[in-house]
């Protein structure tokens, strides 16, 4: 839920400061979401390494605030940047950005399978779908949030 705001009320003023403070082209910016979607491409692969880690079930929840540290941690850096930042360190942080997310959603979908098997039969999945739920109600009052708010500020 609260990354999935976060993201999306960040979203256009990111691309408003690379366009703007940064004057990055597309190809810079597309250039960018190559290097930043990178640990999309192994969240799978960390799973797989959580679970060959048994030591990570136990202290699974430090990993999750890891996640949402490093998450926030760039955007708080990008938004006391005021101009100063280089491309290359704002594609840095933005990469342990979407590392964080990854990490933190890893976590997440750990934590969820764990308490799916310890629903009674009868009810099991229903922690799955509020997860869902509650991830997609996110993305839904972000988006709004920006149709709403930013609308008005960048035009």
């Amino acid at each position: 839920f609260f990354f999935n705001i976060v993201g999306s009320i960040n979203g256009i003023p990111t691309d408003y400061y690379m366009y703007t403070v940064l004057d990055m082209d597309g190809d810079t910016k597309y250039e960018y979401n190559i290097f930043t979607s990178l640990p999309e491409c192994f969240r799978v692969f960390m799973v797989v390494a959580i679970l060959a880690m048994p030591w990570t079930f136990k202290r699974r929840k430090f990993f999750w605030a890891l996640g949402v540290v490093w998450y926030c941690a760039q955007y708080l850096v990008l938004a006391t940047a005021n101009g100063s930042i280089t491309l290359a360190e704002y594609e840095l942080w933005g990469y342990f950005g979407k590392f964080g997310d990854n990490v933190y959603n890893a976590m997440l979908t750990m934590e969820t399978a764990e308490r799916t098997r310890l629903e009674p039969m009868h009810r099991r999945g229903g922690i799955a779908i509020a997860v869902l739920i509650a991830s997609q109600l996110g993305s839904f009052l972000g988006y709004m949030f920006d149709e709403v708010f930013y609308e008005h500020v960048f035009g």
